[in-house]
Protein backbone atom coordinates (compact mmCIF):
# COMPACT_ATOMS: atom_id res chain seq x y z
CA UNK A 1 0.00 0.00 0.00
CA UNK A 2 1.26 3.45 -0.89
CA UNK A 3 1.90 5.68 2.09
CA UNK A 4 1.12 9.38 1.77
CA UNK A 5 3.92 11.44 3.26
CA UNK A 6 3.95 14.96 4.56
CA UNK A 7 6.58 17.12 2.89
CA UNK A 8 9.69 17.30 5.08
CA UNK A 9 10.25 20.43 7.16
CA UNK A 10 13.64 22.06 7.65
CA UNK A 11 12.78 22.45 11.32
CA UNK A 12 11.57 19.22 12.94
CA UNK A 13 9.65 21.27 15.50
CA UNK A 14 7.58 23.09 12.88
CA UNK A 15 4.69 20.62 12.94
CA UNK A 16 4.15 20.63 16.73
CA UNK A 17 4.56 24.42 16.78
CA UNK A 18 1.89 24.88 14.13
CA UNK A 19 -0.41 22.43 15.91
CA UNK A 20 0.14 24.49 19.05
CA UNK A 21 -0.81 27.65 17.15
CA UNK A 22 -4.05 26.01 15.95
CA UNK A 23 -4.82 25.02 19.56
CA UNK A 24 -4.21 28.61 20.67
CA UNK A 25 -6.50 29.95 17.92
CA UNK A 26 -9.24 27.46 18.91
CA UNK A 27 -8.89 28.64 22.50
CA UNK A 28 -9.08 32.27 21.40
CA UNK A 29 -12.26 31.65 19.40
CA UNK A 30 -14.13 30.12 22.35
CA UNK A 31 -12.82 32.78 24.77
CA UNK A 32 -15.77 35.25 24.40
CA UNK A 33 -18.28 32.58 25.34
CA UNK A 34 -16.17 31.40 28.29
CA UNK A 35 -15.55 34.92 29.59
CA UNK A 36 -19.17 36.04 29.18
CA UNK A 37 -20.54 32.69 30.42
CA UNK A 38 -23.24 32.49 27.80
CA UNK A 39 -24.97 29.76 25.86
CA UNK A 40 -25.43 30.05 22.11
CA UNK A 41 -28.78 28.54 21.27
CA UNK A 42 -29.53 28.08 17.58
CA UNK A 43 -32.55 26.68 15.81
CA UNK A 44 -31.33 23.05 16.08
CA UNK A 45 -29.79 23.16 19.57
CA UNK A 46 -32.56 21.46 21.52
CA UNK A 47 -32.97 18.76 18.87
CA UNK A 48 -29.28 17.82 19.05
CA UNK A 49 -29.09 18.23 22.83
CA UNK A 50 -31.85 15.59 23.14
CA UNK A 51 -29.95 13.24 20.81
CA UNK A 52 -26.72 13.54 22.78
CA UNK A 53 -28.36 13.50 26.22
CA UNK A 54 -29.89 10.16 25.29
CA UNK A 55 -26.56 8.57 24.32
CA UNK A 56 -24.85 10.13 27.37
CA UNK A 57 -27.51 8.59 29.62
CA UNK A 58 -27.08 5.21 27.94
CA UNK A 59 -23.33 5.31 28.60
CA UNK A 60 -23.75 6.52 32.19
CA UNK A 61 -26.32 3.85 33.06
CA UNK A 62 -24.76 1.07 30.98
CA UNK A 63 -28.22 0.67 29.49
CA UNK A 64 -27.78 0.67 25.71
CA UNK A 65 -30.76 0.93 23.41
CA UNK A 66 -29.59 1.52 19.85
CA UNK A 67 -32.96 2.25 18.28
CA UNK A 68 -35.51 4.09 20.42
CA UNK A 69 -34.86 7.06 22.72
CA UNK A 70 -35.55 6.25 26.35
CA UNK A 71 -33.97 9.34 27.92
CA UNK A 72 -34.15 12.18 25.39
CA UNK A 73 -37.07 13.50 23.34
CA UNK A 74 -39.55 13.43 26.25
CA UNK A 75 -38.75 9.71 26.77
CA UNK A 76 -41.12 9.13 23.88
CA UNK A 77 -39.55 5.98 22.43
CA UNK A 78 -39.07 7.67 19.06
CA UNK A 79 -36.19 6.87 16.69
CA UNK A 80 -33.61 9.47 15.62
CA UNK A 81 -29.97 8.50 16.25
CA UNK A 82 -30.21 5.14 14.50
CA UNK A 83 -30.90 7.10 11.29
CA UNK A 84 -28.77 10.18 11.98
CA UNK A 85 -25.01 9.72 12.42
CA UNK A 86 -25.09 7.09 15.19
CA UNK A 87 -21.33 6.96 15.76
CA UNK A 88 -21.07 10.74 16.12
CA UNK A 89 -24.12 10.72 18.41
CA UNK A 90 -22.30 8.44 20.85
CA UNK A 91 -19.13 10.52 20.61
CA UNK A 92 -21.09 13.66 21.40
CA UNK A 93 -22.88 11.77 24.16
CA UNK A 94 -19.51 11.01 25.71
CA UNK A 95 -18.69 14.74 25.65
CA UNK A 96 -22.04 15.48 27.33
CA UNK A 97 -21.31 12.81 29.95
CA UNK A 98 -17.92 14.25 30.98
CA UNK A 99 -19.22 17.83 30.97
CA UNK A 100 -20.67 19.17 34.25
CA UNK A 101 -23.34 21.22 32.44
CA UNK A 102 -24.71 22.08 29.00
CA UNK A 103 -22.58 25.22 29.07
CA UNK A 104 -19.44 23.17 29.67
CA UNK A 105 -20.46 20.74 26.93
CA UNK A 106 -21.01 23.53 24.42
CA UNK A 107 -17.64 25.11 25.15
CA UNK A 108 -15.90 21.73 24.94
CA UNK A 109 -17.63 20.67 21.73
CA UNK A 110 -16.97 24.06 20.10
CA UNK A 111 -13.29 23.81 21.03
CA UNK A 112 -13.05 20.30 19.59
CA UNK A 113 -14.84 21.42 16.43
CA UNK A 114 -12.39 24.29 15.91
CA UNK A 115 -9.47 21.98 16.63
CA UNK A 116 -10.65 19.27 14.22
CA UNK A 117 -11.34 21.86 11.48
CA UNK A 118 -7.90 23.45 11.83
CA UNK A 119 -5.91 20.21 12.09
CA UNK A 120 -7.96 18.52 9.37
CA UNK A 121 -7.26 21.33 6.90
CA UNK A 122 -3.61 21.62 7.94
CA UNK A 123 -3.00 17.90 7.40
CA UNK A 124 -4.85 17.98 4.09
CA UNK A 125 -2.73 20.85 2.77
CA UNK A 126 0.62 19.60 4.08
CA UNK A 127 0.06 16.19 2.49
CA UNK A 128 -0.80 18.13 -0.68
CA UNK A 129 2.77 19.52 -0.50
CA UNK A 130 1.63 23.03 0.42
CA UNK A 131 4.22 25.09 2.29
CA UNK A 132 3.90 25.16 6.05
CA UNK A 133 3.14 28.90 6.27
CA UNK A 134 0.43 28.72 3.62
CA UNK A 135 -1.04 25.58 5.18
CA UNK A 136 -1.22 27.26 8.58
CA UNK A 137 -2.76 30.40 7.06
CA UNK A 138 -5.44 28.40 5.19
CA UNK A 139 -6.20 26.23 8.22
CA UNK A 140 -6.82 29.19 10.52
CA UNK A 141 -8.87 30.92 7.84
CA UNK A 142 -10.97 27.77 7.45
CA UNK A 143 -11.70 27.81 11.19
CA UNK A 144 -13.28 31.26 10.75
CA UNK A 145 -15.51 30.41 7.78
CA UNK A 146 -19.25 30.01 8.20
CA UNK A 147 -18.90 26.39 7.13
CA UNK A 148 -17.46 25.79 10.61
CA UNK A 149 -19.34 28.60 12.34
CA UNK A 150 -22.64 27.04 11.27
CA UNK A 151 -22.41 24.73 14.29
CA UNK A 152 -21.06 27.40 16.63
CA UNK A 153 -23.75 29.98 15.88
CA UNK A 154 -26.76 27.88 14.87
CA UNK A 155 -25.89 24.29 15.83
CA UNK A 156 -26.31 23.20 12.23
CA UNK A 157 -24.72 19.75 12.06
CA UNK A 158 -23.18 20.47 8.65
CA UNK A 159 -20.54 22.29 10.71
CA UNK A 160 -19.22 18.95 11.96
CA UNK A 161 -19.28 17.59 8.43
CA UNK A 162 -17.27 20.63 7.34
CA UNK A 163 -14.66 20.14 10.08
CA UNK A 164 -13.96 16.55 9.00
CA UNK A 165 -14.29 17.15 5.25
CA UNK A 166 -10.62 18.04 4.51
CA UNK A 167 -9.54 14.90 6.37
CA UNK A 168 -11.98 12.79 4.36
CA UNK A 169 -10.57 14.13 1.09
CA UNK A 170 -7.02 12.88 1.75
CA UNK A 171 -7.28 10.01 -0.80
CA UNK A 172 -7.71 12.45 -3.70
CA UNK A 173 -4.11 13.55 -3.14
CA UNK A 174 -2.97 10.02 -3.83
CA UNK A 175 -5.15 10.01 -6.96
CA UNK A 176 -3.00 12.80 -8.33
CA UNK A 177 0.42 12.02 -6.86
CA UNK A 178 0.57 8.28 -7.47
CA UNK A 179 -2.22 7.60 -9.97
CA UNK A 180 -3.50 5.02 -7.50
CA UNK A 181 -6.76 4.28 -5.76
CA UNK A 182 -6.35 3.07 -2.18
CA UNK A 183 -9.63 1.29 -1.62
CA UNK A 184 -9.11 1.00 2.16
CA UNK A 185 -8.66 4.73 2.63
CA UNK A 186 -11.49 5.68 0.26
CA UNK A 187 -13.90 3.24 1.91
CA UNK A 188 -12.84 4.34 5.39
CA UNK A 189 -13.19 8.08 4.86
CA UNK A 190 -16.57 7.85 3.13
CA UNK A 191 -17.74 5.59 5.98
CA UNK A 192 -16.40 8.03 8.58
CA UNK A 193 -18.39 10.87 7.06
CA UNK A 194 -21.50 8.67 6.75
CA UNK A 195 -21.30 7.99 10.49
CA UNK A 196 -21.08 11.78 11.06
CA UNK A 197 -23.34 13.50 8.52
CA UNK A 198 -25.08 11.78 5.61
CA UNK A 199 -25.43 14.83 3.33
CA UNK A 200 -21.73 15.67 3.59
CA UNK A 201 -20.96 11.98 2.90
CA UNK A 202 -22.86 12.35 -0.38
CA UNK A 203 -20.71 15.39 -1.17
CA UNK A 204 -17.56 13.34 -0.49
CA UNK A 205 -18.77 10.67 -2.90
CA UNK A 206 -19.42 13.30 -5.61
CA UNK A 207 -15.91 14.71 -5.19
CA UNK A 208 -14.32 11.25 -5.29
CA UNK A 209 -16.35 10.40 -8.36
CA UNK A 210 -15.09 13.47 -10.23
CA UNK A 211 -11.43 12.68 -9.50
CA UNK A 212 -11.97 8.98 -10.17
CA UNK A 213 -13.27 9.78 -13.65
CA UNK A 214 -10.20 11.95 -14.31
CA UNK A 215 -7.92 9.14 -13.12
CA UNK A 216 -9.84 6.51 -15.09
CA UNK A 217 -9.34 8.28 -18.42
CA UNK A 218 -5.66 9.04 -17.94
CA UNK A 219 -3.23 7.24 -20.22
CA UNK A 220 -1.41 4.12 -19.06
CA UNK A 221 -3.96 3.42 -16.34
CA UNK A 222 -5.01 -0.16 -15.71
CA UNK A 223 -8.76 0.38 -15.87
CA UNK A 224 -9.66 -3.17 -14.81
CA UNK A 225 -7.51 -2.84 -11.70
CA UNK A 226 -9.01 0.58 -10.98
CA UNK A 227 -12.57 -0.73 -11.24
CA UNK A 228 -11.69 -3.65 -9.00
CA UNK A 229 -10.29 -1.21 -6.42
CA UNK A 230 -13.56 0.72 -6.63
CA UNK A 231 -15.52 -2.46 -5.99
CA UNK A 232 -13.31 -3.25 -2.98
CA UNK A 233 -13.80 0.31 -1.65
CA UNK A 234 -17.58 -0.05 -1.85
CA UNK A 235 -17.43 -3.43 -0.11
CA UNK A 236 -15.19 -2.10 2.67
CA UNK A 237 -17.44 0.95 3.04
CA UNK A 238 -20.50 -1.28 3.45
CA UNK A 239 -18.78 -3.31 6.17
CA UNK A 240 -18.00 -0.07 8.04
CA UNK A 241 -21.58 1.24 7.74
CA UNK A 242 -23.63 -1.95 7.99
CA UNK A 243 -25.25 -0.68 11.18
CA UNK A 244 -26.68 2.36 9.37
CA UNK A 245 -27.99 0.62 6.26
CA UNK A 246 -29.42 -2.29 8.22
CA UNK A 247 -31.19 0.16 10.54
CA UNK A 248 -32.60 2.09 7.60
CA UNK A 249 -33.91 -1.08 5.96
CA UNK A 250 -35.43 -2.62 9.09
CA UNK A 251 -36.98 0.61 10.41
CA UNK A 252 -38.56 1.42 7.07
CA UNK A 253 -39.91 -2.11 6.84
CA UNK A 254 -43.53 -1.79 7.90
CA UNK A 255 -43.18 1.91 8.76
CA UNK A 256 -43.84 5.00 6.72
CA UNK A 257 -41.55 7.60 8.30
CA UNK A 258 -42.04 11.33 8.36
CA UNK A 259 -39.05 12.73 6.45
CA UNK A 260 -36.74 15.42 7.84
CA UNK A 261 -37.83 19.00 7.32
CA UNK A 262 -38.97 19.64 3.73
CA UNK A 263 -37.99 23.16 2.80
CA UNK A 264 -40.73 24.56 0.59
CA UNK A 265 -38.86 27.88 0.24
CA UNK A 266 -35.52 26.32 -0.64
CA UNK A 267 -34.86 29.10 -3.16
CA UNK A 268 -34.54 31.57 -0.28
CA UNK A 269 -31.68 29.60 1.32
CA UNK A 270 -29.06 30.46 -1.27
CA UNK A 271 -26.11 32.86 -1.11
CA UNK A 272 -27.89 35.03 -3.68
CA UNK A 273 -30.96 35.28 -1.43
CA UNK A 274 -31.21 35.16 2.37
CA UNK A 275 -28.00 33.19 3.01
CA UNK A 276 -25.52 35.69 1.58
CA UNK A 277 -23.65 35.73 4.91
CA UNK A 278 -21.93 32.48 3.89
CA UNK A 279 -20.16 34.50 1.22
CA UNK A 280 -18.88 37.16 3.62
CA UNK A 281 -18.09 35.10 6.72
CA UNK A 282 -15.35 36.09 6.96
CA UNK A 283 -15.27 38.99 4.52
CA UNK A 284 -11.71 38.17 3.24
CA UNK A 285 -13.19 34.94 1.86
CA UNK A 286 -15.06 36.97 -0.73
CA UNK A 287 -11.79 38.66 -1.75
CA UNK A 288 -10.14 35.25 -2.12
CA UNK A 289 -12.98 34.13 -4.40
CA UNK A 290 -12.40 37.17 -6.63
CA UNK A 291 -8.64 36.57 -6.69
CA UNK A 292 -9.18 32.89 -7.47
CA UNK A 293 -11.41 33.71 -10.46
CA UNK A 294 -8.80 36.12 -11.80
CA UNK A 295 -5.96 33.64 -11.29
CA UNK A 296 -7.84 30.77 -12.97
CA UNK A 297 -8.61 32.96 -15.95
CA UNK A 298 -4.94 33.83 -16.29
CA UNK A 299 -3.33 30.44 -15.59
CA UNK A 300 -5.95 28.01 -16.89
CA UNK A 301 -3.78 26.67 -19.73
CA UNK A 302 -0.97 25.79 -17.31
CA UNK A 303 -3.22 23.69 -15.04
CA UNK A 304 -3.00 19.91 -15.20
CA UNK A 305 -6.15 17.82 -15.51
CA UNK A 306 -6.54 17.41 -11.71
CA UNK A 307 -6.24 21.15 -11.07
CA UNK A 308 -8.84 21.77 -13.77
CA UNK A 309 -11.10 19.17 -12.14
CA UNK A 310 -10.71 21.00 -8.82
CA UNK A 311 -11.62 24.33 -10.41
CA UNK A 312 -14.62 22.71 -12.09
CA UNK A 313 -15.85 21.31 -8.77
CA UNK A 314 -15.36 24.70 -7.13
CA UNK A 315 -17.48 26.31 -9.83
CA UNK A 316 -20.12 23.54 -9.64
CA UNK A 317 -20.55 23.75 -5.86
CA UNK A 318 -20.65 27.54 -6.00
CA UNK A 319 -23.32 27.37 -8.70
CA UNK A 320 -25.38 25.00 -6.55
CA UNK A 321 -25.43 27.55 -3.73
CA UNK A 322 -27.02 30.20 -5.94
CA UNK A 323 -30.36 30.76 -7.62
CA UNK A 324 -28.72 30.17 -10.98
CA UNK A 325 -30.13 26.71 -10.27
CA UNK A 326 -33.94 26.91 -10.54
CA UNK A 327 -34.49 25.77 -6.95
CA UNK A 328 -38.05 27.07 -6.82
CA UNK A 329 -39.06 25.06 -9.87
CA UNK A 330 -37.23 21.94 -8.65
CA UNK A 331 -38.79 22.06 -5.17
CA UNK A 332 -42.29 22.79 -6.47
CA UNK A 333 -42.10 19.77 -8.76
CA UNK A 334 -40.21 17.61 -6.22
CA UNK A 335 -37.42 16.83 -8.69
CA UNK A 336 -33.84 15.56 -8.36
CA UNK A 337 -34.11 14.65 -4.67
CA UNK A 338 -34.30 18.33 -3.84
CA UNK A 339 -36.08 17.55 -0.53
CA UNK A 340 -32.93 15.80 0.68
CA UNK A 341 -30.83 18.89 -0.07
CA UNK A 342 -33.03 21.11 2.13
CA UNK A 343 -30.67 24.12 2.05
CA UNK A 344 -28.56 24.91 -1.05
CA UNK A 345 -26.11 26.89 1.08
CA UNK A 346 -24.80 23.54 2.40
CA UNK A 347 -22.91 23.14 -0.89
CA UNK A 348 -20.84 26.09 0.26
CA UNK A 349 -19.01 23.70 2.62
CA UNK A 350 -17.25 21.65 -0.12
CA UNK A 351 -16.86 24.86 -2.14
CA UNK A 352 -14.95 26.45 0.76
CA UNK A 353 -12.68 23.44 1.33
CA UNK A 354 -11.76 23.04 -2.36
CA UNK A 355 -11.38 26.81 -2.78
CA UNK A 356 -8.85 26.98 0.05
CA UNK A 357 -6.99 23.97 -1.37
CA UNK A 358 -6.79 25.54 -4.83
CA UNK A 359 -5.91 29.01 -3.49
CA UNK A 360 -3.19 27.50 -1.30
CA UNK A 361 -1.74 25.73 -4.35
CA UNK A 362 -1.71 29.03 -6.24
CA UNK A 363 0.12 30.73 -3.37
CA UNK A 364 2.46 27.75 -3.15
CA UNK A 365 3.89 28.42 -6.61
CA UNK A 366 5.06 31.93 -5.76
CA UNK A 367 7.65 33.29 -3.38
CA UNK A 368 6.21 34.60 -0.12
CA UNK A 369 7.76 38.02 0.21
CA UNK A 370 7.52 40.04 3.41
CA UNK A 371 4.77 42.09 1.78
CA UNK A 372 2.73 38.97 0.91
CA UNK A 373 3.21 37.57 4.41
CA UNK A 374 1.95 40.82 5.88
CA UNK A 375 -1.06 40.64 3.55
CA UNK A 376 -1.85 37.07 4.64
CA UNK A 377 -1.49 37.98 8.33
CA UNK A 378 -3.85 40.94 7.82
CA UNK A 379 -6.44 38.61 6.30
CA UNK A 380 -6.22 36.32 9.33
CA UNK A 381 -6.46 39.18 11.82
CA UNK A 382 -9.54 40.58 10.07
CA UNK A 383 -11.15 37.13 9.90
CA UNK A 384 -10.50 36.37 13.56
CA UNK A 385 -11.81 39.78 14.66
CA UNK A 386 -14.99 39.25 12.61
CA UNK A 387 -15.63 35.84 14.19
CA UNK A 388 -14.92 37.11 17.70
CA UNK A 389 -17.31 40.03 17.19
CA UNK A 390 -19.99 37.67 15.87
CA UNK A 391 -19.58 35.42 18.93
CA UNK A 392 -19.76 38.43 21.25
CA UNK A 393 -22.90 39.65 19.46
CA UNK A 394 -24.79 36.37 19.92
CA UNK A 395 -23.52 36.21 23.51
CA UNK A 396 -25.05 39.62 24.20
CA UNK A 397 -28.37 38.23 22.99
CA UNK A 398 -28.18 35.65 25.78
CA UNK A 399 -27.45 38.42 28.30
CA UNK A 400 -30.40 40.49 27.11
CA UNK A 401 -34.06 40.07 28.00
CA UNK A 402 -34.89 38.71 24.56
CA UNK A 403 -36.59 35.28 24.54
CA UNK A 404 -33.52 33.69 22.95
CA UNK A 405 -34.85 30.18 23.45
CA UNK A 406 -38.31 30.78 22.06
CA UNK A 407 -38.66 30.10 18.36
CA UNK A 408 -41.05 28.43 15.99
CA UNK A 409 -42.17 25.04 17.31
CA UNK A 410 -39.95 25.50 20.38
CA UNK A 411 -41.75 25.93 23.69
CA UNK A 412 -40.84 27.16 27.15
CA UNK A 413 -42.29 25.35 30.16
CA UNK A 414 -41.44 28.08 32.65
CA UNK A 415 -42.28 31.75 33.07
CA UNK A 416 -38.90 32.51 34.62
CA UNK A 417 -36.18 33.47 32.10
CA UNK A 418 -33.57 33.32 34.87
CA UNK A 419 -34.55 29.79 35.88
CA UNK A 420 -34.40 28.70 32.27
CA UNK A 421 -30.97 30.21 31.67
CA UNK A 422 -29.58 28.87 34.94
CA UNK A 423 -30.68 25.36 33.99
CA UNK A 424 -28.00 25.24 31.28
CA UNK A 425 -25.37 25.66 34.01
CA UNK A 426 -26.92 22.97 36.23
CA UNK A 427 -25.37 19.52 36.64
CA UNK A 428 -28.79 18.00 35.98
CA UNK A 429 -28.92 18.35 32.19
CA UNK A 430 -32.43 16.93 32.01
CA UNK A 431 -33.72 20.14 33.62
CA UNK A 432 -33.06 22.25 30.51
CA UNK A 433 -34.68 19.65 28.27
CA UNK A 434 -37.79 19.76 30.44
CA UNK A 435 -37.97 23.56 30.48
CA UNK A 436 -37.49 24.05 26.73
CA UNK A 437 -38.86 21.51 24.25
CA UNK A 438 -39.10 21.35 20.49
CA UNK A 439 -41.62 19.47 18.38
CA UNK A 440 -39.33 18.29 15.57
CA UNK A 441 -41.21 15.39 13.89
CA UNK A 442 -38.32 13.81 11.94
CA UNK A 443 -38.61 10.00 11.54
CA UNK A 444 -41.95 9.68 13.32
CA UNK A 445 -44.11 6.86 11.93
CA UNK A 446 -47.05 8.02 9.83
CA UNK A 447 -50.04 5.69 10.17
CA UNK A 448 -52.39 7.61 7.95
CA UNK A 449 -52.00 10.60 5.71
CA UNK A 450 -53.91 13.79 6.34
CA UNK A 451 -53.25 17.49 6.07
CA UNK A 452 -52.17 17.88 9.69
CA UNK A 453 -48.91 19.63 10.50
CA UNK A 454 -46.69 17.00 12.15
CA UNK A 455 -44.99 19.63 14.32
CA UNK A 456 -48.40 20.52 15.71
CA UNK A 457 -49.32 16.84 16.09
CA UNK A 458 -46.17 16.22 18.15
CA UNK A 459 -47.00 19.24 20.31
CA UNK A 460 -50.54 17.96 20.83
CA UNK A 461 -49.87 14.27 21.48
CA UNK A 462 -46.42 14.36 23.15
CA UNK A 463 -45.46 17.76 24.59
CA UNK A 464 -48.89 18.70 25.97
CA UNK A 465 -49.65 15.22 27.30
CA UNK A 466 -46.29 14.25 28.76
CA UNK A 467 -46.69 16.11 32.07
CA UNK A 468 -49.76 13.99 32.91
CA UNK A 469 -47.76 10.77 33.17
CA UNK A 470 -44.90 9.32 35.14
CA UNK A 471 -42.13 7.67 33.13
CA UNK A 472 -39.35 5.40 34.39
CA UNK A 473 -36.63 3.37 32.72
CA UNK A 474 -36.10 -0.30 33.54
CA UNK A 475 -33.38 -1.97 31.50
CA UNK A 476 -34.44 -1.56 27.85
CA UNK A 477 -38.01 -0.51 28.60
CA UNK A 478 -39.92 2.69 29.24
CA UNK A 479 -42.54 2.33 31.96
CA UNK A 480 -45.48 4.80 31.74
CA UNK A 481 -47.90 4.88 34.63
CA UNK A 482 -51.00 6.87 35.61
CA UNK A 483 -54.10 6.69 37.76
CA UNK A 484 -57.28 5.93 35.86
CA UNK A 485 -60.49 7.49 37.14
CA UNK A 486 -62.89 6.56 34.35
CA UNK A 487 -63.26 4.21 31.44
CA UNK A 488 -62.56 6.91 28.88
CA UNK A 489 -60.04 6.60 26.09
CA UNK A 490 -56.82 8.52 26.43
CA UNK A 491 -53.74 9.29 24.35
CA UNK A 492 -50.44 7.96 25.74
CA UNK A 493 -47.40 10.19 24.93
CA UNK A 494 -45.26 7.44 23.42
CA UNK A 495 -44.34 6.65 19.82
CA UNK A 496 -45.19 3.21 18.48
CA UNK A 497 -43.35 1.69 15.50
CA UNK A 498 -44.17 -1.67 13.95
CA UNK A 499 -41.34 -3.28 15.92
CA UNK A 500 -42.28 -1.63 19.22
CA UNK A 501 -43.29 -4.03 21.99
CA UNK A 502 -46.25 -2.80 24.08
CA UNK A 503 -47.60 -4.28 27.28
CA UNK A 504 -50.68 -2.55 28.71
CA UNK A 505 -51.61 -3.76 32.17
CA UNK A 506 -49.85 -7.10 31.48
CA UNK A 507 -51.63 -7.54 28.13
CA UNK A 508 -49.37 -7.61 25.11
CA UNK A 509 -50.45 -5.37 22.24
CA UNK A 510 -49.11 -4.65 18.78
CA UNK A 511 -49.46 -1.63 16.54
CA UNK A 512 -52.29 -3.46 14.82
CA UNK A 513 -54.20 -4.07 18.08
CA UNK A 514 -54.84 -0.47 19.01
CA UNK A 515 -55.98 2.84 17.70
CA UNK A 516 -53.05 5.08 16.79
CA UNK A 517 -52.84 8.78 15.99
CA UNK A 518 -51.28 9.93 12.74
CA UNK A 519 -47.81 10.05 14.37
CA UNK A 520 -48.12 6.71 16.17
CA UNK A 521 -49.18 7.56 19.72
CA UNK A 522 -51.56 4.91 21.11
CA UNK A 523 -55.09 5.61 22.27
CA UNK A 524 -56.18 3.15 24.95
CA UNK A 525 -59.17 2.70 27.21
CA UNK A 526 -58.57 3.63 30.84
CA UNK A 527 -58.94 1.14 33.64
CA UNK A 528 -59.81 2.38 37.12
CA UNK A 529 -56.86 2.52 39.45
CA UNK A 530 -53.20 2.19 38.48
CA UNK A 531 -52.48 1.73 34.79
CA UNK A 532 -49.07 0.73 33.44
CA UNK A 533 -47.79 0.61 29.90
CA UNK A 534 -44.37 -0.87 29.12
CA UNK A 535 -42.61 0.05 25.88
CA UNK A 536 -39.53 -1.59 24.41
CA UNK A 537 -38.12 -2.11 20.94
CA UNK A 538 -38.26 -5.65 19.63
CA UNK A 539 -35.01 -7.47 18.97
CA UNK A 540 -34.22 -6.93 15.32
CA UNK A 541 -33.19 -10.13 13.61
CA UNK A 542 -29.44 -10.30 12.91
CA UNK A 543 -28.81 -6.79 14.31
CA UNK A 544 -26.39 -7.98 17.00
CA UNK A 545 -24.35 -9.76 14.34
CA UNK A 546 -24.50 -6.73 12.04
CA UNK A 547 -23.32 -4.40 14.80
CA UNK A 548 -20.55 -6.82 15.77
CA UNK A 549 -19.30 -6.99 12.17
CA UNK A 550 -19.28 -3.19 11.96
CA UNK A 551 -17.36 -2.79 15.24
CA UNK A 552 -14.83 -5.52 14.35
CA UNK A 553 -14.20 -3.89 10.95
CA UNK A 554 -13.57 -0.48 12.56
CA UNK A 555 -11.30 -1.94 15.24
CA UNK A 556 -9.39 -4.07 12.71
CA UNK A 557 -8.74 -1.09 10.47
CA UNK A 558 -7.62 1.00 13.46
CA UNK A 559 -5.19 -1.74 14.55
CA UNK A 560 -3.91 -2.06 10.98
CA UNK A 561 -3.19 1.68 10.79
CA UNK A 562 -1.53 1.72 14.22
CA UNK A 563 0.75 -1.21 13.30
CA UNK A 564 1.69 0.57 10.06
CA UNK A 565 2.51 3.72 12.01
CA UNK A 566 4.64 1.79 14.53
CA UNK A 567 6.46 0.07 11.69
CA UNK A 568 7.13 3.44 10.07
CA UNK A 569 8.43 4.94 13.33
CA UNK A 570 10.75 1.97 13.90
CA UNK A 571 12.30 2.53 10.48
CA UNK A 572 13.14 6.14 11.33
Amino acid sequence: MEVIKISPEKNKYTFPINVGIIIIIATLLIAPQVIMETMIIGSDSIFHFNRFYDTASQIRNGNFQYFIHMYGFQQSGRIVNALYGPMMAYFQGLLVLISPSWFAYQVLSNFILYLVAGLSMYLFLRISSIKKEISLFSSILFMTTFSVQYWIIRQGFSGWGAAFLPLCLLPIIQFKKNNTFNFLEVGFFVALMTQIHLFTALVVVLIYFAYFVVLFFKKNINKIKLLFSLFCAVLFYLLLTLNIWYSILTIHEGNTLNPPFINKTIYLNTITANSYHWLFSPFPLFLIIVLKVCYDNKMWKSYDVFDKATSFLIFLFFLLTTNAIPWKFLSTNRLLGVDFIQFPFRFFVPFTVLLLLSFAKNLNTSFLSSEKKTWLKSILVLSLIQVLLMTIFVSFRWKSNEPVLASRHQFLFTDSPDLLKQSFFNRDKSLSLELVQKSTPDYLPIYFHDDSNKYVEYEKYILDENKKYKKNIEKNSIIISWEGESLEERNIPIIVYQNTNIFYNTKKLTANDMQLTSIGTPIVKDEKGRNVMTISYGKTKYFSSILLITVITWVSYAVYKILNLVKKINKC
